[in-house]
């Protein structure tokens, strides 16, 4: 592959982010293991990147709408997008996977960015970004998320909510599902009768501690979304990285912190325009 190492600064990749046209009232949930069905159109900068298998396309991990052409998801999801990257697309606007309507939009890979300092065994900067063969239409389906300031102080954010088609009774759901987690605080989640260290300063804390509403294995790659209670607008704090037991106790969610990493903004080469940087990154392009 070839480096292209990058850098600038800024908060969000397009003028208007955030917005959900279908959503009037949205309701605390308490289930996402146990499954919770959300709106149409209630989280529209949700991605599934999908592969190909015997049985059709299935959804592989989750991903974040941040412009019309750029996706973020977790770098750990890479690794199979990479040796089989002729069947990956990206699917935009879904809620049922098994039925794609006309509001949904299909993507393939054109490049990919990882974070160069990906570490597999540990997940510290488990952030990558994914170029889309073709812009996406914006609708009332597919819209950019908001990322955080750097200067923000998440914990203050008391209403968060996670979403993804992930594992559900033992099986990868294909239905869209959403649930309501809490904050934890990081050194609370370190503590030696958590994770014992092995959460870093990238990474934040969601779930509950005596267990609950959880992300599981699929889930990678997706949103944790957190505004304050009478905020209009969710920022994409978070991005699913790992985690221990499906929501048992002490074996919540790890996530990548947006705030952390996501800091510097570029313009990579013409053409491109500005898009998300996380520190300095390796920039990928196998099939160009």
């Amino acid at each position: 592959y070839r480096k292209q190492y990058l850098s600038a600064s800024c908060y969000c990749l397009h003028s208007a982010c955030g917005i959900r046209p279908l959503v009037k009232n949205h309701h605390r949930v308490r289930r996402v293991i146990e499954g919770n069905t959300p709106e149409p159109g209630s989280w529209p900068w949700m991605a599934s990147i999908q592969l190909l298998y015997k049985d059709g396309y299935g959804s592989a991990c989750g991903g974040v709408l941040l412009s019309n052409r750029w996706v973020v998801t977790a770098a750990h999801c890479l690794s199979d997008l990479k040796r089989y990257r002729h069947l990956a697309r990206i699917v935009l606007g879904a809620r049922d996977l098994t039925q794609l309507g006309p509001e949904t939009q299909i993507r393939t890979i054109k490049q990919w960015i990882q974070h160069e300092d990906f570490d597999h065994k540990t997940h510290k900067n488990d952030i990558a970004l994914i170029r889309l063969n073709y812009p996406v239409k914006f609708s009332d389906y597919i819209q950019p998320a908001c990322l955080p300031p750097k200067s923000s102080n998440v914990y203050k954010m008391d209403d968060c909510h996670i979403a993804g088609w992930g594992l559900l009774n033992e099986k990868l759901t294909t239905m869209l599902q959403e649930a309501t987690v809490e904050l934890i605080d990081r050194k609370r989640c370190n503590s030696s009768d958590w994770y014992n260290g092995g959460i870093h300063d990238d990474n934040l804390c969601a779930g509950y501690e005596q267990g609950g509403p959880d992300v599981c294995m699929g889930d990678s790659g997706g949103p944790l979304m957190c505004k304050r209670k009478k905020a209009g607008i969710y920022y994409v704090v978070g991005i699913v990285s790992w985690g221990g037991l499906c929501g048992q106790p002490h074996s919540n969610g790890v996530y990548t912190s947006c705030s952390y990493c996501a800091v510097h903004v570029l313009s990579a080469v013409q053409g491109i325009g500005y898009i998300l940087q996380v520190f300095p990154l390796v920039l990928l392009m196998p099939y160009l």
